[in-house]
């Protein structure tokens, strides 16, 4: 019985996963520049040769970085502009309401080639 609720909250977390990733999209871009904005306590990341725009008004500008691992996403975006990558970065259209500025929901490296 014990194995049955353990298995069934397994896959109650993975479908929880895959609902939440379906509501996100997805834009392949390079990261220009990231930083904090000491005024609204938050990180930006500068975007560029975007394939979509995922700032919500331009393909150059900035997102503010979800406040939910906030560190990894700072990792890879560096590792990301370090080794010249691209990156594949999920929002769904919320904005941060200090900024005003589209709330980056989840990121990764891209292939190099995008």
């Amino acid at each position: 019985k014990k194995l049955t609720v353990g298995l069934v909250g397994v896959i109650f977390a993975f479908g929880m996963i895959a609902s939440n990733a379906h509501a996100l999209s997805w834009s392949v871009c390079k990261a220009k520049k990231i930083g904090p904005d000491t005024s609204t306590n938050t990180v930006l990341l500068q975007v560029k040769q975007c394939n979509s725009d995922p700032t919500g008004g331009n393909p150059n500008g900035f997102m503010t970085l979800s406040d939910k691992q906030t560190d990894q996403m700072m990792a890879t975006i560096l590792t990301a502009m370090s080794l010249g990558y691209s990156l594949a970065i999920g929002y769904d259209g919320t904005k941060n309401p200090t900024t005003n500025k589209n709330i980056v929901k989840a990121i990764t490296l891209a292939d190099p080639n995008l």
